[in-house]
């Protein structure tokens, strides 16, 4: 998989893209993401829920996005 960051772009954008494509890559095993990411399970599901926002219903289900290549464009 490849993850694509804007030059000049924020460690925050290019920190969730990585999540975001190593969770699509195991199929959504947060388990397996973190292990992969050098992450406890906890940081992984803090960041998932920093995504989603607070109060929203999907807050602690796994994050996906459509496609192989998932690029940040600020």
């Amino acid at each position: 998989r490849t993850v694509a960051v804007r030059v000049g772009g924020s460690l925050a954008e290019a920190e969730r893209a990585l999540i975001l494509a190593t969770l699509d890559a195991v199929g959504g095993s947060r388990a397996e993401a973190a292990k992969l990411l050098g992450i406890s399970p906890k940081t992984l599901y803090n960041r998932l829920q920093a995504y989603r926002g607070p109060g929203r219903p999907d807050a602690g289900a796994p994050a996906r996005h459509d496609g192989r290549r998932l690029a940040i464009v600020a």
